[in-house]
Protein backbone atom coordinates (compact mmCIF):
# COMPACT_ATOMS: atom_id res chain seq x y z
CA UNK A 1 0.00 0.00 0.00
CA UNK A 2 1.45 3.44 -0.88
CA UNK A 3 2.40 6.39 1.42
CA UNK A 4 -0.96 8.28 -0.21
CA UNK A 5 -3.28 5.87 -0.13
CA UNK A 6 -2.45 4.79 3.65
CA UNK A 7 -2.77 8.91 4.18
CA UNK A 8 -5.94 8.54 2.57
CA UNK A 9 -7.25 6.00 5.37
CA UNK A 10 -5.88 7.44 7.94
CA UNK A 11 -7.46 10.91 7.14
CA UNK A 12 -10.67 9.00 6.77
CA UNK A 13 -10.35 7.02 10.31
CA UNK A 14 -9.60 10.42 12.14
CA UNK A 15 -11.98 13.05 10.17
CA UNK A 16 -15.19 10.31 9.63
CA UNK A 17 -15.05 7.86 12.76
CA UNK A 18 -15.55 10.55 15.75
CA UNK A 19 -18.06 12.21 13.11
CA UNK A 20 -19.99 8.86 12.92
CA UNK A 21 -19.58 7.36 16.03
CA UNK A 22 -20.24 11.00 17.25
CA UNK A 23 -23.31 11.25 16.14
CA UNK A 24 -24.48 7.70 17.31
CA UNK A 25 -22.87 8.49 20.84
CA UNK A 26 -25.48 11.56 20.92
CA UNK A 27 -28.68 9.23 18.86
CA UNK A 28 -28.98 6.60 21.60
CA UNK A 29 -28.85 8.41 24.41
CA UNK A 30 -31.48 10.51 23.43
CA UNK A 31 -33.40 7.63 23.40
CA UNK A 32 -32.85 6.52 26.67
CA UNK A 33 -30.01 4.13 25.63
CA UNK A 34 -26.79 4.40 27.72
CA UNK A 35 -25.61 1.50 29.58
CA UNK A 36 -22.52 3.08 30.99
CA UNK A 37 -24.52 5.34 33.15
CA UNK A 38 -27.18 2.58 34.16
CA UNK A 39 -30.11 3.69 31.04
CA UNK A 40 -30.33 0.25 29.41
CA UNK A 41 -34.45 1.10 28.05
CA UNK A 42 -35.09 2.50 24.39
CA UNK A 43 -37.75 5.35 24.86
CA UNK A 44 -38.86 8.74 23.47
CA UNK A 45 -39.67 10.11 27.14
CA UNK A 46 -36.59 12.94 26.37
CA UNK A 47 -37.79 13.79 23.69
CA UNK A 48 -41.02 14.08 25.37
CA UNK A 49 -39.47 16.05 28.35
CA UNK A 50 -37.42 18.11 25.84
CA UNK A 51 -40.77 19.62 23.88
CA UNK A 52 -42.49 20.46 27.23
CA UNK A 53 -38.95 22.22 28.27
CA UNK A 54 -40.03 25.90 29.03
CA UNK A 55 -38.86 28.48 26.76
CA UNK A 56 -37.89 25.16 24.71
CA UNK A 57 -40.07 26.77 21.22
CA UNK A 58 -38.55 30.18 22.30
CA UNK A 59 -35.00 28.42 21.67
CA UNK A 60 -35.98 27.22 18.41
CA UNK A 61 -36.84 30.76 17.23
CA UNK A 62 -34.07 32.53 18.49
CA UNK A 63 -32.05 29.75 16.53
CA UNK A 64 -33.74 30.20 13.31
CA UNK A 65 -33.91 34.07 13.58
CA UNK A 66 -29.58 34.14 14.27
CA UNK A 67 -29.05 31.54 11.78
CA UNK A 68 -31.24 32.72 8.95
CA UNK A 69 -29.92 36.08 9.36
CA UNK A 70 -26.13 35.47 9.20
CA UNK A 71 -26.25 32.95 6.83
CA UNK A 72 -28.72 36.01 4.30
CA UNK A 73 -26.14 38.73 5.47
CA UNK A 74 -23.00 36.95 4.58
CA UNK A 75 -24.34 35.57 1.22
CA UNK A 76 -26.11 39.15 0.24
CA UNK A 77 -22.63 40.96 1.16
CA UNK A 78 -20.08 38.63 -0.84
CA UNK A 79 -22.76 38.80 -3.55
CA UNK A 80 -22.52 42.47 -3.15
CA UNK A 81 -19.07 42.73 -3.05
CA UNK A 82 -18.43 40.69 -6.17
CA UNK A 83 -21.20 41.93 -8.36
CA UNK A 84 -20.39 45.82 -7.39
CA UNK A 85 -15.91 46.07 -6.85
CA UNK A 86 -14.64 43.13 -8.74
CA UNK A 87 -11.46 43.97 -11.04
CA UNK A 88 -11.66 47.36 -9.25
CA UNK A 89 -9.48 49.27 -6.98
CA UNK A 90 -11.64 48.16 -4.05
CA UNK A 91 -11.06 44.93 -4.69
CA UNK A 92 -7.34 44.95 -3.99
CA UNK A 93 -7.86 46.61 -0.82
CA UNK A 94 -10.40 43.44 -0.37
CA UNK A 95 -7.98 41.20 -1.08
CA UNK A 96 -5.42 42.46 1.08
CA UNK A 97 -7.68 42.46 3.91
CA UNK A 98 -9.10 39.13 3.63
CA UNK A 99 -5.93 37.63 5.60
CA UNK A 100 -6.12 39.35 8.62
CA UNK A 101 -9.96 38.99 8.34
CA UNK A 102 -9.60 35.24 8.33
CA UNK A 103 -7.21 35.30 10.94
CA UNK A 104 -9.59 37.33 13.61
CA UNK A 105 -11.02 33.74 16.38
CA UNK A 106 -14.54 34.01 16.44
CA UNK A 107 -14.51 34.81 20.08
CA UNK A 108 -12.31 37.78 19.81
CA UNK A 109 -14.26 39.22 16.89
CA UNK A 110 -17.25 39.02 19.42
CA UNK A 111 -15.50 40.52 22.21
CA UNK A 112 -14.98 43.03 19.97
CA UNK A 113 -18.54 43.66 18.98
CA UNK A 114 -19.50 43.44 22.77
CA UNK A 115 -17.21 46.41 23.47
CA UNK A 116 -18.70 48.20 20.25
CA UNK A 117 -22.75 47.61 20.49
CA UNK A 118 -23.30 47.19 24.36
CA UNK A 119 -25.26 49.97 26.08
CA UNK A 120 -21.49 51.53 27.60
CA UNK A 121 -19.60 50.90 24.14
CA UNK A 122 -17.89 52.81 21.86
CA UNK A 123 -20.91 53.05 19.38
CA UNK A 124 -22.27 54.31 22.26
CA UNK A 125 -20.00 57.02 23.47
CA UNK A 126 -19.76 58.41 19.90
CA UNK A 127 -23.56 58.46 20.09
CA UNK A 128 -23.25 60.41 23.58
CA UNK A 129 -20.33 62.83 21.77
CA UNK A 130 -22.51 64.00 19.17
CA UNK A 131 -25.28 63.91 21.49
CA UNK A 132 -25.43 66.47 24.69
CA UNK A 133 -27.19 65.83 28.01
CA UNK A 134 -26.31 61.69 27.33
CA UNK A 135 -24.22 61.29 30.09
CA UNK A 136 -25.62 58.03 31.26
CA UNK A 137 -25.63 54.66 28.98
CA UNK A 138 -29.01 54.23 26.70
CA UNK A 139 -31.37 51.65 27.37
CA UNK A 140 -30.58 50.10 24.42
CA UNK A 141 -31.14 46.31 23.93
CA UNK A 142 -28.10 45.59 21.73
CA UNK A 143 -26.82 42.53 23.42
CA UNK A 144 -28.29 39.67 24.90
CA UNK A 145 -31.61 40.88 22.74
CA UNK A 146 -34.55 38.52 23.03
CA UNK A 147 -34.65 37.53 19.10
CA UNK A 148 -30.73 36.99 18.82
CA UNK A 149 -30.78 39.70 16.19
CA UNK A 150 -27.72 41.50 17.07
CA UNK A 151 -26.19 37.80 17.17
CA UNK A 152 -27.32 37.05 13.63
CA UNK A 153 -25.85 39.98 12.64
CA UNK A 154 -22.46 39.94 14.03
CA UNK A 155 -22.20 35.88 12.59
CA UNK A 156 -23.03 37.07 9.67
CA UNK A 157 -20.06 39.23 9.25
CA UNK A 158 -17.69 36.99 11.09
CA UNK A 159 -19.03 34.40 7.95
CA UNK A 160 -18.16 36.91 5.43
CA UNK A 161 -14.58 36.65 4.81
CA UNK A 162 -14.91 32.98 5.14
CA UNK A 163 -17.73 33.33 2.03
CA UNK A 164 -15.69 35.59 0.02
CA UNK A 165 -12.85 32.97 -0.20
CA UNK A 166 -14.48 30.27 -1.09
CA UNK A 167 -16.25 32.60 -3.76
CA UNK A 168 -12.94 33.57 -5.02
CA UNK A 169 -12.02 29.57 -4.96
CA UNK A 170 -15.34 28.75 -7.27
CA UNK A 171 -14.30 31.79 -9.71
CA UNK A 172 -10.74 30.12 -10.03
CA UNK A 173 -13.13 27.38 -11.91
CA UNK A 174 -15.66 29.79 -13.86
CA UNK A 175 -13.87 32.55 -16.65
CA UNK A 176 -15.20 35.47 -14.26
CA UNK A 177 -13.26 37.99 -17.09
CA UNK A 178 -14.78 36.52 -20.13
CA UNK A 179 -17.96 36.15 -19.17
CA UNK A 180 -18.31 39.92 -17.96
CA UNK A 181 -16.98 40.75 -21.34
CA UNK A 182 -19.48 38.93 -22.72
CA UNK A 183 -22.28 40.18 -20.53
CA UNK A 184 -21.44 43.76 -21.09
CA UNK A 185 -21.23 43.32 -25.14
CA UNK A 186 -24.77 41.95 -24.85
CA UNK A 187 -25.57 45.47 -22.87
CA UNK A 188 -25.20 44.39 -19.80
CA UNK A 189 -24.49 46.68 -17.00
CA UNK A 190 -21.47 44.55 -15.06
CA UNK A 191 -23.81 44.21 -12.00
CA UNK A 192 -26.54 42.38 -13.59
CA UNK A 193 -23.91 40.69 -15.62
CA UNK A 194 -22.46 39.33 -12.24
CA UNK A 195 -26.38 38.80 -10.65
CA UNK A 196 -27.50 37.24 -14.35
CA UNK A 197 -24.57 35.21 -15.88
CA UNK A 198 -21.85 34.86 -13.70
CA UNK A 199 -23.67 34.05 -10.23
CA UNK A 200 -26.31 31.11 -11.46
CA UNK A 201 -22.75 29.43 -12.29
CA UNK A 202 -21.04 30.03 -9.32
CA UNK A 203 -23.78 29.27 -6.61
CA UNK A 204 -23.73 25.60 -7.31
CA UNK A 205 -20.04 25.56 -6.94
CA UNK A 206 -20.64 27.66 -3.50
CA UNK A 207 -23.19 25.05 -2.27
CA UNK A 208 -21.13 23.18 0.35
CA UNK A 209 -19.74 26.64 2.19
CA UNK A 210 -23.30 27.80 1.70
CA UNK A 211 -24.22 24.75 3.69
CA UNK A 212 -21.32 24.97 6.16
CA UNK A 213 -22.10 28.64 7.07
CA UNK A 214 -25.86 27.63 7.90
CA UNK A 215 -24.85 24.32 10.01
CA UNK A 216 -22.05 26.66 12.34
CA UNK A 217 -24.38 30.11 12.37
CA UNK A 218 -27.38 27.31 14.02
CA UNK A 219 -24.89 25.37 16.01
CA UNK A 220 -22.67 28.04 16.96
CA UNK A 221 -22.03 28.06 21.10
CA UNK A 222 -19.04 30.91 21.59
CA UNK A 223 -20.57 33.70 19.97
CA UNK A 224 -23.82 32.72 21.27
CA UNK A 225 -22.89 32.74 24.83
CA UNK A 226 -21.35 36.19 24.79
CA UNK A 227 -23.93 38.32 22.54
CA UNK A 228 -27.02 36.06 21.98
CA UNK A 229 -29.77 36.09 24.26
CA UNK A 230 -29.94 34.44 27.59
CA UNK A 231 -33.55 33.71 28.89
CA UNK A 232 -33.54 31.36 27.22
CA UNK A 233 -30.50 30.96 25.15
CA UNK A 234 -30.30 29.54 21.68
CA UNK A 235 -30.64 25.85 21.34
CA UNK A 236 -27.15 25.26 21.00
CA UNK A 237 -26.42 27.23 24.39
CA UNK A 238 -29.28 25.38 26.25
CA UNK A 239 -27.86 21.87 24.73
CA UNK A 240 -24.68 22.74 26.20
CA UNK A 241 -25.67 23.62 29.89
CA UNK A 242 -27.60 20.06 29.54
CA UNK A 243 -24.40 18.81 28.56
CA UNK A 244 -22.70 20.02 31.92
CA UNK A 245 -25.54 19.32 34.44
CA UNK A 246 -24.11 17.02 37.03
CA UNK A 247 -27.68 15.08 36.65
CA UNK A 248 -27.62 12.78 33.65
CA UNK A 249 -31.32 13.19 32.79
CA UNK A 250 -30.16 16.54 31.84
CA UNK A 251 -27.97 15.06 29.78
CA UNK A 252 -29.92 12.64 28.01
CA UNK A 253 -31.96 15.74 27.69
CA UNK A 254 -28.93 17.78 25.78
CA UNK A 255 -28.84 14.44 23.57
CA UNK A 256 -32.30 15.23 22.45
CA UNK A 257 -31.92 18.83 21.71
CA UNK A 258 -28.63 17.69 20.22
CA UNK A 259 -31.28 15.34 17.76
CA UNK A 260 -33.46 17.59 17.37
CA UNK A 261 -30.75 20.47 16.49
CA UNK A 262 -29.36 18.20 13.82
CA UNK A 263 -32.79 17.09 12.40
CA UNK A 264 -33.47 21.52 12.01
CA UNK A 265 -30.34 21.93 10.39
CA UNK A 266 -30.74 19.25 8.01
CA UNK A 267 -33.50 20.84 7.03
CA UNK A 268 -32.60 24.28 6.74
CA UNK A 269 -30.22 22.75 4.47
CA UNK A 270 -32.37 21.43 2.62
CA UNK A 271 -34.59 24.20 2.38
CA UNK A 272 -31.50 26.45 0.77
CA UNK A 273 -31.32 23.63 -2.09
CA UNK A 274 -34.75 24.07 -2.68
CA UNK A 275 -34.05 27.95 -3.13
CA UNK A 276 -31.25 27.39 -4.98
CA UNK A 277 -32.97 25.87 -7.61
CA UNK A 278 -35.42 28.64 -7.73
CA UNK A 279 -32.98 31.21 -8.22
CA UNK A 280 -31.12 29.61 -10.64
CA UNK A 281 -33.29 26.52 -12.35
CA UNK A 282 -34.46 26.74 -15.92
CA UNK A 283 -37.88 28.26 -14.55
CA UNK A 284 -36.13 31.49 -12.93
CA UNK A 285 -38.41 34.29 -15.31
CA UNK A 286 -35.89 36.76 -13.46
CA UNK A 287 -32.28 35.59 -15.62
CA UNK A 288 -34.01 36.01 -18.99
CA UNK A 289 -36.53 39.17 -18.31
CA UNK A 290 -33.97 41.43 -20.43
CA UNK A 291 -33.07 43.70 -17.61
CA UNK A 292 -30.25 45.09 -18.17
CA UNK A 293 -28.90 48.14 -16.12
CA UNK A 294 -32.06 49.49 -13.73
CA UNK A 295 -31.36 49.87 -10.03
CA UNK A 296 -27.36 48.94 -11.48
CA UNK A 297 -26.48 52.80 -9.92
CA UNK A 298 -28.62 51.77 -6.94
CA UNK A 299 -27.09 48.71 -6.22
CA UNK A 300 -23.30 50.57 -6.41
CA UNK A 301 -24.14 53.36 -4.19
CA UNK A 302 -25.48 50.20 -2.14
CA UNK A 303 -22.61 48.74 -2.27
CA UNK A 304 -19.87 51.18 -1.34
CA UNK A 305 -21.96 52.42 1.87
CA UNK A 306 -21.79 48.36 2.56
CA UNK A 307 -18.10 48.27 1.92
CA UNK A 308 -17.73 51.49 4.70
CA UNK A 309 -19.68 49.78 7.10
CA UNK A 310 -17.84 46.28 6.94
CA UNK A 311 -14.96 47.41 7.09
CA UNK A 312 -15.77 50.36 9.84
CA UNK A 313 -16.88 47.47 11.83
CA UNK A 314 -14.02 45.29 11.61
CA UNK A 315 -11.78 47.65 12.04
CA UNK A 316 -13.11 49.27 15.27
CA UNK A 317 -13.93 46.00 16.66
CA UNK A 318 -10.23 45.63 16.57
CA UNK A 319 -9.57 49.23 17.83
CA UNK A 320 -11.74 48.56 20.41
CA UNK A 321 -10.29 45.19 21.64
CA UNK A 322 -6.56 47.26 21.78
CA UNK A 323 -7.86 49.91 23.80
CA UNK A 324 -9.22 47.79 26.25
CA UNK A 325 -6.32 45.53 26.48
CA UNK A 326 -4.25 48.82 27.16
CA UNK A 327 -6.93 50.95 29.41
CA UNK A 328 -6.81 51.44 32.85
CA UNK A 329 -9.96 53.87 33.38
CA UNK A 330 -12.32 54.55 30.80
CA UNK A 331 -14.90 56.48 32.23
CA UNK A 332 -18.64 56.73 30.48
CA UNK A 333 -19.44 58.94 28.12
CA UNK A 334 -15.54 59.58 26.94
CA UNK A 335 -14.51 58.53 23.62
CA UNK A 336 -11.07 57.58 24.63
CA UNK A 337 -9.67 56.02 28.02
CA UNK A 338 -8.29 58.77 30.14
CA UNK A 339 -5.68 56.68 31.98
CA UNK A 340 -3.17 53.60 29.98
CA UNK A 341 -1.79 50.73 31.89
CA UNK A 342 0.04 47.55 31.33
CA UNK A 343 -1.03 46.65 34.94
CA UNK A 344 -3.35 44.02 33.44
CA UNK A 345 -1.00 42.69 31.53
CA UNK A 346 1.97 42.38 34.35
CA UNK A 347 -0.83 41.14 36.65
CA UNK A 348 -1.62 37.58 34.25
CA UNK A 349 1.22 37.79 32.63
CA UNK A 350 2.22 34.40 33.89
CA UNK A 351 -1.25 32.92 32.97
CA UNK A 352 -1.20 34.39 29.49
CA UNK A 353 2.24 32.71 29.11
CA UNK A 354 0.71 29.55 29.76
CA UNK A 355 -1.91 29.87 27.95
CA UNK A 356 -0.31 31.16 24.70
CA UNK A 357 2.13 28.19 25.05
CA UNK A 358 -1.27 25.70 25.01
CA UNK A 359 -2.52 27.68 22.50
CA UNK A 360 0.54 27.83 20.02
CA UNK A 361 1.26 23.83 20.76
CA UNK A 362 -2.49 22.79 19.71
CA UNK A 363 -2.74 25.23 16.75
CA UNK A 364 0.69 24.51 15.52
CA UNK A 365 0.74 20.81 15.89
CA UNK A 366 -2.68 20.13 14.78
CA UNK A 367 -1.90 22.30 11.42
CA UNK A 368 1.64 20.47 10.55
CA UNK A 369 -0.16 17.23 11.40
CA UNK A 370 -3.10 18.21 9.01
CA UNK A 371 -0.93 19.65 6.45
CA UNK A 372 1.34 16.49 6.17
CA UNK A 373 -2.32 14.36 6.15
CA UNK A 374 -3.80 16.31 3.49
CA UNK A 375 -0.93 16.44 1.54
CA UNK A 376 -0.64 12.44 1.19
CA UNK A 377 -4.36 12.32 0.42
CA UNK A 378 -4.50 14.88 -2.35
CA UNK A 379 -1.60 12.79 -3.78
CA UNK A 380 -3.67 9.40 -4.00
CA UNK A 381 -5.30 8.06 -6.90
CA UNK A 382 -8.22 7.70 -5.44
CA UNK A 383 -8.81 11.61 -4.45
CA UNK A 384 -8.29 12.75 -8.17
CA UNK A 385 -11.41 11.04 -8.86
CA UNK A 386 -14.72 13.33 -8.65
CA UNK A 387 -16.42 13.41 -5.50
CA UNK A 388 -13.78 11.39 -3.73
CA UNK A 389 -12.97 13.97 -1.05
CA UNK A 390 -16.97 15.06 -0.39
CA UNK A 391 -16.41 13.12 2.75
CA UNK A 392 -13.78 15.19 4.14
CA UNK A 393 -16.34 17.97 4.55
CA UNK A 394 -18.81 16.06 6.72
CA UNK A 395 -17.86 17.56 10.21
CA UNK A 396 -18.42 20.90 8.58
CA UNK A 397 -22.51 20.26 7.35
CA UNK A 398 -22.79 18.52 11.10
CA UNK A 399 -23.18 21.17 14.19
CA UNK A 400 -20.58 21.09 16.23
CA UNK A 401 -23.13 20.01 19.83
CA UNK A 402 -24.69 17.29 17.27
CA UNK A 403 -22.00 14.92 17.59
CA UNK A 404 -19.34 16.62 20.06
CA UNK A 405 -20.56 14.37 22.94
CA UNK A 406 -20.96 11.51 21.90
CA UNK A 407 -16.77 11.76 20.58
CA UNK A 408 -16.16 12.47 24.29
CA UNK A 409 -17.30 9.59 25.10
CA UNK A 410 -15.36 8.12 22.39
CA UNK A 411 -12.07 9.50 24.14
CA UNK A 412 -13.40 8.51 27.60
CA UNK A 413 -12.92 5.18 26.11
CA UNK A 414 -9.75 5.21 24.77
CA UNK A 415 -7.90 7.08 27.89
CA UNK A 416 -7.95 10.05 25.49
CA UNK A 417 -9.94 12.59 27.24
CA UNK A 418 -8.22 15.42 29.21
CA UNK A 419 -5.20 14.73 26.96
CA UNK A 420 -3.25 16.71 24.20
CA UNK A 421 -4.04 14.12 21.59
CA UNK A 422 -7.00 13.50 22.81
CA UNK A 423 -7.66 17.50 21.90
CA UNK A 424 -5.56 17.65 18.91
CA UNK A 425 -7.53 15.09 17.67
CA UNK A 426 -10.48 17.07 17.80
CA UNK A 427 -9.22 19.77 15.99
CA UNK A 428 -7.50 18.02 13.43
CA UNK A 429 -11.57 17.11 12.68
CA UNK A 430 -11.96 20.77 11.79
CA UNK A 431 -8.49 21.95 10.56
CA UNK A 432 -7.60 19.14 8.00
CA UNK A 433 -10.99 20.22 5.98
CA UNK A 434 -9.93 23.50 5.82
CA UNK A 435 -6.54 22.90 5.01
CA UNK A 436 -8.06 20.86 1.88
CA UNK A 437 -10.09 23.78 0.92
CA UNK A 438 -6.81 26.02 0.89
CA UNK A 439 -4.96 23.41 -1.31
CA UNK A 440 -6.93 21.34 -3.58
CA UNK A 441 -7.38 24.09 -6.17
CA UNK A 442 -3.30 24.62 -6.70
CA UNK A 443 -3.00 20.81 -6.15
CA UNK A 444 -5.71 20.16 -9.08
CA UNK A 445 -3.99 22.65 -11.48
CA UNK A 446 -0.17 21.85 -11.31
CA UNK A 447 1.82 21.28 -14.19
CA UNK A 448 2.64 17.68 -13.49
CA UNK A 449 5.37 17.94 -16.08
CA UNK A 450 7.44 19.94 -13.75
CA UNK A 451 7.72 17.00 -11.52
CA UNK A 452 8.01 14.83 -14.74
CA UNK A 453 10.74 16.51 -16.14
CA UNK A 454 12.81 16.36 -12.29
CA UNK A 455 12.17 12.69 -11.95
CA UNK A 456 13.71 12.17 -15.20
CA UNK A 457 16.45 14.04 -14.50
CA UNK A 458 17.47 13.27 -10.95
CA UNK A 459 15.84 9.36 -10.89
CA UNK A 460 14.17 9.91 -7.33
CA UNK A 461 10.33 10.65 -7.17
CA UNK A 462 9.90 11.61 -3.32
CA UNK A 463 13.34 14.06 -3.44
CA UNK A 464 11.59 15.52 -6.58
CA UNK A 465 8.28 16.13 -4.79
CA UNK A 466 9.87 17.89 -2.02
CA UNK A 467 11.65 19.76 -3.99
CA UNK A 468 10.06 20.65 -7.18
CA UNK A 469 6.06 20.40 -6.31
CA UNK A 470 6.40 21.57 -2.55
CA UNK A 471 8.59 23.92 -3.51
CA UNK A 472 6.83 25.36 -6.50
CA UNK A 473 3.46 25.54 -3.90
CA UNK A 474 5.29 27.15 -1.04
CA UNK A 475 3.05 29.94 -1.19
CA UNK A 476 -0.14 28.11 -1.09
CA UNK A 477 1.12 25.71 1.54
CA UNK A 478 2.33 28.24 3.69
CA UNK A 479 -1.21 29.95 3.45
CA UNK A 480 -2.93 26.95 3.97
CA UNK A 481 -1.06 26.56 7.20
CA UNK A 482 -1.54 29.63 8.41
CA UNK A 483 -5.63 29.03 7.86
CA UNK A 484 -5.09 26.06 9.64
CA UNK A 485 -3.77 27.25 12.86
CA UNK A 486 -6.62 30.21 12.83
CA UNK A 487 -9.09 27.02 12.67
CA UNK A 488 -7.62 25.06 15.67
CA UNK A 489 -6.66 28.65 17.53
CA UNK A 490 -11.06 29.11 17.06
CA UNK A 491 -12.18 26.11 18.21
CA UNK A 492 -14.15 26.14 21.36
CA UNK A 493 -16.46 23.24 21.97
CA UNK A 494 -14.16 20.68 20.80
CA UNK A 495 -11.54 22.21 23.24
CA UNK A 496 -13.78 21.98 26.31
CA UNK A 497 -15.39 18.85 25.48
CA UNK A 498 -11.86 16.72 24.65
CA UNK A 499 -9.78 18.64 27.07
CA UNK A 500 -12.67 17.66 29.56
CA UNK A 501 -11.58 20.85 31.50
CA UNK A 502 -8.02 20.06 32.00
CA UNK A 503 -6.40 21.93 28.71
CA UNK A 504 -7.58 25.59 28.65
CA UNK A 505 -6.34 27.74 25.88
CA UNK A 506 -6.94 31.37 25.12
CA UNK A 507 -10.21 30.68 23.81
CA UNK A 508 -12.05 28.92 26.42
CA UNK A 509 -10.88 31.48 28.76
CA UNK A 510 -11.66 34.45 26.50
CA UNK A 511 -15.53 33.09 26.36
CA UNK A 512 -15.39 32.40 30.07
CA UNK A 513 -13.94 35.69 31.28
CA UNK A 514 -16.76 37.68 28.93
CA UNK A 515 -18.90 36.70 31.29
CA UNK A 516 -17.10 39.40 33.77
CA UNK A 517 -17.74 42.78 34.76
CA UNK A 518 -13.99 44.04 34.00
CA UNK A 519 -13.38 44.33 30.24
CA UNK A 520 -9.98 44.93 30.78
CA UNK A 521 -9.36 41.50 31.85
CA UNK A 522 -11.84 40.45 28.72
CA UNK A 523 -9.68 43.03 26.36
CA UNK A 524 -6.36 41.39 26.85
CA UNK A 525 -7.05 37.65 26.92
CA UNK A 526 -8.97 38.48 23.27
CA UNK A 527 -6.02 40.40 22.35
CA UNK A 528 -3.71 37.57 22.95
CA UNK A 529 -5.67 35.29 21.22
CA UNK A 530 -5.38 37.26 18.09
CA UNK A 531 -1.91 36.77 18.55
CA UNK A 532 -1.70 33.59 17.61
CA UNK A 533 -3.37 33.49 14.37
CA UNK A 534 -2.21 37.04 13.18
CA UNK A 535 1.42 36.08 13.66
CA UNK A 536 0.78 33.14 11.79
CA UNK A 537 -0.35 34.64 8.80
CA UNK A 538 2.69 37.10 8.93
CA UNK A 539 4.94 34.55 8.93
CA UNK A 540 3.31 32.28 5.82
CA UNK A 541 3.59 35.99 4.06
CA UNK A 542 6.78 36.76 4.89
CA UNK A 543 9.12 33.13 5.00
CA UNK A 544 8.09 32.40 1.12
CA UNK A 545 8.71 35.83 0.46
CA UNK A 546 12.26 35.66 1.93
CA UNK A 547 13.37 32.16 0.48
CA UNK A 548 11.96 33.53 -3.12
CA UNK A 549 12.76 37.10 -2.64
CA UNK A 550 14.91 36.63 -5.86
CA UNK A 551 12.57 34.60 -7.92
CA UNK A 552 9.39 36.65 -8.87
CA UNK A 553 7.78 33.36 -11.07
CA UNK A 554 7.82 31.07 -7.78
CA UNK A 555 4.98 33.53 -6.53
CA UNK A 556 2.10 31.61 -7.51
Amino acid sequence: MSIPLISYRVTQLLCLLPVILGVVGTLLPSFGYFPVAGFHNLNIDYYNTLWQEPGFSSMVVVTLVSGCLATCIALLLTVTIFSVFYSTSSWKVWRSLLSPMLAFPHAAFALGMMFLVTPSGWYARFFAFFTSGLTSPPAWHTVHDTYGVTLGIILGLKELPFLILMTLSACNQVNVSQLLKVGQSLGYHPVYAWLKIIWPQLLPQMRLPIIAVIAYSFSVVDIAQILGPTTPPTLAVAIMQWFGSEQLEQRLLGSAGAICLLLLTGLLMLGWLVLERLLIGKDSRWLINGMRNRLSLGWQWLGHVTQWIVWGVWVTALLSIVLWAVSWRWRYPDILPSEYSLKVWFRYSEKLLTLLGTTWFLALGSAVIGLLLVLGLLEAKKAQQRYALSWLYLPLLIPQISFIFGFQWLLVSLNLDGTWVGVIWSHLIYVVPYICLALVGYFKHFDKRYLTVAILLSGRSQYSYWRIKIAMLLWPISFAVAVGVAVSVAQYLPTLFAGAGRVSTLTTEAVSLAQGADYRVTGVFALAQLVVPLVTYGCAFLIPYFIYRRFSMMRI
